[in-house]
């Protein structure tokens, strides 16, 4: 099991990871970035020139033996675009503090070529091949229909080992997994005359989300020893996501597009799989963005914003945000938008401002007319006083008065 050193605050180093030269041939090319060797997480990943971001897809980080995590990012663009414009993979790490901008481009001639069989790889004295390994796509082992693999990545083998592929073998735990039917690809020529040799494992979901570990061994006869990296599901306690659908923002809708958004929060770990569905059929990648999930104290949250056209959302489809987390019941949780429930939503707004604002007309009756009550009480109360204090007054008049009368019989 992989554990965590006590690393620190270690920035990222960047490499541009080009096309091959036989994709080159092709009209779309996939260019990437490597980002290694850095801590803590997260590293925030965006691409410019911004019409590339669209095609963009950053892969989960994946930490490695000594505590530093690598994560790897890549975009998909014509060929010829490729050819003549300047891409470049912008990187910040927050903890650190550090911001690198590193151009992915072609080599130096113009049109760019690949090299001659015969040429030699432009490599740094010294430079040795690295490996990687990363774990299965969230929605594949999140998804009944889906295969989960774990990769092993071999980069910078040089010109002289094409023809001499790595031997790798994969451990689950300490016991070793039998060699599969499925031919390796050869070594993938890089543009910068190296060589990239990809293995894949298949596993099980189910092993995959009790963390078992995998191992995958690489010997090489240039190699100094063989080279060994393990990695396994994240541990902790399980959190299911909460999701909420939003539907566009009035604002938006003098546009010819316009957004709907899906907010899930609060799960954990950070593996989870987010798709959309118009008319309960499944949306084109494209068509929309994922945010990485950003951590929140002991969780996660993401946005996802799904890009439609004014007049499809006009016609009242509906539109459902699928979400998909180990830890949901039956790993699956959707959440579903339309322009009828956004109308019924208004409606109920304003039925229930009428209804608050009859209730504040009651009160204000009951309020006057009590009062009203009150002034007149108060008025029967205070003449019923005044009459009886005026009667009190008349019947002792006579009686406080001197009986001069018997004063004089008495005299006499």
């Amino acid at each position: 099991m992989v554990t965590v050193s006590s690393a620190g605050t270690v920035p990222p180093s960047i490499f541009p990871l080009t096309p091959s030269c036989k994709e080159e041939e092709l009209s779309e090319v996939t260019v990437g970035c490597l980002v290694t060797g850095y801590s803590p997480q997260p590293v925030h990943v965006k691409w410019s020139p911004p019409a590339f971001s669209s095609s963009s897809k950053t892969f989960p980080a994946v930490l490695q033996s000594g505590g530093l995590y690598t994560l790897s990012s890549q975009i998909t663009l014509p060929t010829e675009k490729w050819r003549s414009e300047s891409v470049t993979c912008n990187v910040e790490h927050p903890a650190s503090k550090t911001k690198i901008d590193k151009k992915v481009e072609p080599g130096p001639s113009n049109p760019p070529h690949c090299p001659s069989k015969s040429s030699k790889p432009l490599l740094p004295k010294g430079s040795v091949a690295a490996v990687f390994i990363f774990p299965p796509k969230p929605k594949d082992f999140l998804s009944v229909a889906g295969t989960p693999k774990v990769t092993c990545v071999v980069v910078d083998l040089g010109f002289e080992d094409k023809d001499e592929s790595p031997v790798v073998t994969w451990y689950q735990g300490d016991k070793e997994l039998p060699k599969t039917r499925m031919l390796e690809p050869p070594p993938k020529e890089q543009r910068n005359g190296t060589y990239r040799f990809v293995s894949e494992r298949d596993v099980s979901s189910k092993d995959w989300l009790d963390q078992k570990v995998f191992k995958c061994k690489v010997q090489h006869k240039n190699f100094p020893s063989p080279i060994t990296k393990s990695i396994s599901h994240t541990a902790g306690t399980r959190k299911a996501p909460e999701a909420y659908v939003f539907p566009p923002h009035r604002d938006e809708m003098n546009k010819n597009s316009v957004s709907i958004t899906c907010l899930v929060l609060d799960f954990y770990p950070d593996a989870i799989a987010i798709d959309w569905q118009h008319n309960d059929r499944p949306v084109p990648e494209g068509d929309y963005a994922t945010t990485l999930p950003q951590k929140n104290g002991n969780s996660y949250f993401l946005y996802s914003k799904l890009t439609v056209q004014k007049t499809e959302w006009n016609q009242g489809g509906s539109f459902t945000c699928s979400v998909r987390h180990e830890a949901l019941p039956q790993k699956f949780l959707q959440k579903t938008v339309s322009k009828t429930s956004e109308l019924i939503l208004d409606e109920n707004c304003a039925e229930a401002g009428d209804e608050e604002l009859e209730g504040l007309w009651t009160t204000i009756s009951v309020f006057i007319t009590l009062f009203f009550l009150s002034v007149c009480y108060s008025a029967t109360v205070t003449l019923f006083k005044v009459k009886w204090i005026f009667s009190t007054v008349v019947d002792l008049k006579p009686q406080m008065l001197p009986d001069y009368r018997n004063m004089i019989d008495q005299g006499a």
